[in-house]
């Protein structure tokens, strides 16, 4: 919730468009909020899903960036970037409120010892099953910003938004 309200936030003071310097400041606490979000929402989601539902749950995450990109599409030409600033802080603000409203409360135990990350990392790669959905991912992510990077300039003037 913290990732959302840093986001929306960030996004209201873009809406003002401040000068340069204060601006790039902005974007990178913004990209850091979402970085949070990317990283925190699928182990939020599997972990809060029912077991049943679980597959259903991490393909709507999926989802996501297409979905977003495509509402964007369709919403962009008609607004200003004032307004996509405001729409975008709104989107994130409302998020935060509904997720601090509905998730459940942490839990009051501690947490288990990390004991030694790097051996727990290395038992992680070497193993294909545990690793499979991380690199997964991370193909999925490199194919889908390769094609983001790459389509639209062979997309013709006439079918860009």
């Amino acid at each position: 919730m913290a990732a959302l309200a840093t986001g929306a936030a960030m996004s209201a003071v873009q809406a003002l468009m401040p000068a340069y310097p204060l601006m790039l400041v902005s974007r990178i606490v913004e990209g850091a909020s979402h970085l949070a979000i990317v990283v925190v929402g699928p182990t939020m989601i599997a972990t809060l899903a029912p077991e049943g539902r679980r597959p259903l749950a991490m393909t709507l995450w999926s989802s996501f960036f297409g979905v977003t990109y495509t509402v964007l599409a369709l919403i962009g030409p008609h607004a200003t970037p004032i307004g996509l600033f405001l729409g975008h802080a709104g989107y994130m603000a409302a998020l935060a409120l509904i997720l601090a409203l509905t998730l459940p409360p942490d839990p009051r135990h501690s947490s288990a010892p990390l004991g030694n990350l790097l051996a727990q990392h290395a038992v992680i790669y070497a193993s294909p099953r545990l690793a499979a959905p991380a690199m997964g991912f991370c193909c999925y992510t490199f194919l889908y910003v390769a094609v983001l990077t790459l389509l639209p300039p062979e997309t013709p003037a006439s079918h860009r938004a």
